[in-house]
C-alpha cells in the first residue's frame, strides 16, 4: 500500500473518531447548557448561538477555499488530458493499418490508466482534507465547550 494511501486512511480514521466523540459529547453539553439557561444563565444560551454561527461561517470559508483549490487541480488534469488526447489522435491519424490504429489507441489507454488512478487518488485526498478542515472549527468549539462545562 502506498505511503500516501496509508496516510489518507489514518486521516480519515482520525476524523471519524473526532466526529464520533463530538456526537457523543454533544448531547451531554446541550443538556448542561439548557439546564444553565433554565436556571437563569442566559449568557450560556447566547454563547451557543454565536459559537455555532462563528464555527459554521469559518467552516464555509474553508470549504470554499478547498473547492477553489480542487477546481484548479481538476482543470489542470483536464488540460493535460486534452493535450494527451491530441497526441493520441495524431498517433491514430498517422496509422497506416488497422492494426497500427488499434495499437496507437491501446497504447494511449494503457499510458493513461496510471495517470487516471493517480488523479482520482489526488482528488480523493483533497476531498478528505477538505472534510477534515471543514470540521476543525466545529471540533475546536466543541472541545472548548467540553472543557469549560466539565464534559
Amino acid at each position: 500500500m502506498k505511503h500516501r494511501t496509508r496516510r489518507n486512511l489514518a486521516a480519515a480514521q482520525t476524523t471519524l473518531v473526532k466526529t464520533a466523540a463530538l456526537g457523543a459529547a454533544a448531547g451531554q453539553l446541550i443538556a448542561r447548557r439548557v439546564a444553565l439557561a433554565a436556571s437563569g444563565d442566559h449568557g450560556e444560551a447566547s454563547r451557543m448561538v454565536t459559537e455555532k454561527l462563528g464555527a459554521g461561517a469559518l467552516s464555509g470559508v474553508v470549504v470554499l477555499q478547498h473547492a477553489m483549490t480542487m477546481a484548479m487541480r481538476m482543470n489542470g488534469f483536464a488540460l493535460m488530458e486534452a493535450f494527451r488526447i491530441g497526441q493520441a489522435t495524431q498517433a491514430m491519424a498517422a496509422a497506416r493499418t488497422v492494426e497500427s490504429l488499434w495499437r496507437a489507441q491501446y497504447d494511449s489507454m494503457l499510458a493513461g490508466l496510471p495517470r487516471w488512478l493517480s488523479q482520482s487518488e489526488t482528488i480523493g485526498t483533497a476531498m478528505m482534507r477538505s472534510g477534515n478542515a471543514m470540521m476543525a472549527p466545529v471540533h475546536k468549539v466543541a472541545a472548548a465547550n467540553a472543557r469549560r462545562l466539565g464534559g
